[in-house]
């Protein structure tokens, strides 16, 4: 990451990762030095021991100082395309002196309550130079996930890819199933236009969810906004009642704000999953593809 572009690095070569930004950028500002700067950079409000700033669209961020004016703790909400908005804690503790700076040796975090990191840090090196060079394919990430490129692959059945995940658009009788709602907003929202592009006049009635990767489910929000039904497996039908109807507040003008669905009609109501032929539960990724059997 730099600035505000991000990228992951596959096989030595950069792929644009607009979606890991607010993470990373996080990641920065809420250790023990990124929060003084990133007070100073954002209008940050200062009450007592508590510092609270925050980078709309990104996180929102609170962090608590000891009583030798070193932070301990950071509180922190961070959207989350499955979740919502994803709560999350930093516990910093055990500070020693690194070379006339003092730094926590001692890092806990957790997410949602659970438990996602207890660091022990035994170095630090401070003011060492970094020069980090952004590849190219990272400054032409601007719609990235909203790439879309469809082929006809049988009479109805579309593949539609871009971006970094796919769907499978399938042709009905009277209504219009997609397969995999992929992982971000903006990808979903592609794949709906390019849904109803290619059967104009038929209702898109499902999207299958084939398993809970987030990398496969961060786009059920804007299926959900469209009344869209999702089809998943019976034991994963409580973790999308719940994630689905959860806030969404940290990113303004996500589908599901503020946890409802719409009902395509400009109306909403509280989000829903639904099974069909549900049985298994969530497996890793495998190289083939899932076989799926839509309802007629």
């Amino acid at each position: 990451m730099s600035g505000d572009l991000a990228w992951n690095v596959v096989a030595d070569a950069p792929v644009p990762a607009p979606i890991g930004l607010a993470e990373r950028q996080f990641q920065l500002w809420s250790t023990p030095h990124g929060v003084i700067k990133g007070a100073m950079a954002n209008n940050a409000t200062v009450q007592g021991r508590t510092i609270a700033f925050a980078v709309p669209g990104r996180f929102s961020l609170r962090a608590t100082l000891n009583d030798q004016n070193l932070v301990e703790r950071v509180e922190a909400l961070l959207p989350n395309p499955v979740v919502g908005d994803l709560p999350v804690e930093i516990a910093y503790s055990e500070y020693k002196d690194f070379g006339g700076v003092k730094y926590p040796t001692r890092i806990r975090q957790s997410a949602a309550g659970f438990p996602t990191l207890d660091l022990t840090v035994t170095d630090v090196r401070p003011n060492v130079p970094v020069d980090i060079a952004v590849p190219e394919p990272a400054r032409q990430a601007a719609g990235f996930y909203a790439k879309i490129a469809s082929q006809k692959v049988a009479d109805g059945v579309w593949y539609v890819a871009g971006g970094s995940h796919h769907s499978v658009v399938i042709e009905m009788r009277d209504h219009v199933i997609v397969a995999e709602g992929r992982s971000t907003t903006s990808g979903p929202l592609a794949v709906i236009a390019e849904t109803r592009r290619l059967v104009p006049g038929k209702p898109i009635r499902y999207v299958i969810a084939s398993h809970l990767h987030f990398d496969h489910t961060g786009g059920l929000r804007a299926f959900a906004a469209e009344g869209i039904t999702v089809i998943t497996h019976e034991v994963h039908r409580a973790f999308f009642e719940r994630t689905l109807a959860a806030p969404a507040t940290i990113a303004p003008g996500s589908p599901l704000e503020v946890g409802q669905e719409g009902d395509g009609r400009g109306r909403s109501r509280p989000a829903r999953a639904h099974r069909r032929h549900a049985d298994g539960g969530a497996a890793p990724h495998r190289r083939q593809r899932p076989r799926r059997r839509a309802p007629r």
